[in-house]
């Protein structure tokens, strides 16, 4: 990943995490997604789930693993998200039954639990290697999970 667009782990567990995005109007893409009317673009929406995906990933596989998508089932978007919204990502895995694919029911939530965008994502996990370097995805996780509780179950 070139960037994190995700800004807190607030939750894992061994099959779930979520986490947090606090939308800046400060952000770069709102100089052109819209500059009268700044609406967090679906995709950027679509790429906090696959790099939550992505998170939980490296840590229950001690960064031997991560996630490439390979299909979204049902992904809809139900509202626009705005400046200053903070939008909570719930992520829920499951195995499929093939080896190497995963699946992750999404829900994106904001203004008191509102929802966004559900749906759910198709991955086939590669070696962590094949598109990550592992020190920097220590490094990204470590600065994410900082804040989660002592309640909060880690793996």
């Amino acid at each position: 990943m070139r960037y994190i667009f995700m800004d807190e782990i607030t939750a894992l567990t061994a099959d779930s995490i979520s986490g947090k995005k606090y939308v800046s109007l400060n952000e770069d893409i709102f100089r052109d997604h819209f500059p009268d009317q700044p609406v967090l673009p679906a995709a950027l929406i679509t790429e906090s789930i696959i790099q939550l995906s992505r998170l939980f990933t490296w840590i229950n596989s001690d960064y031997r693993c991560s996630l490439i998508p390979v299909s979204f089932e049902r992904l809809k978007f139900l509202r626009m998200v705005s400046p200053p919204d903070i939008i909570e990502v719930e992520l829920t895995f499951e195995n499929t039954g093939s080896e190497g694919d995963m699946k992750a029911r999404a829900r994106v939530m904001c203004r008191e639990s509102e929802l966004v965008c559900e749906g759910s994502v198709l991955f086939r996990e590669v070696p962590l290697d094949a598109l990550h370097r592992e020190e920097r995805c220590r490094s990204l996780t470590g600065i994410l999970t900082r804040n989660l509780s002592s309640g909060v179950s880690r793996p």
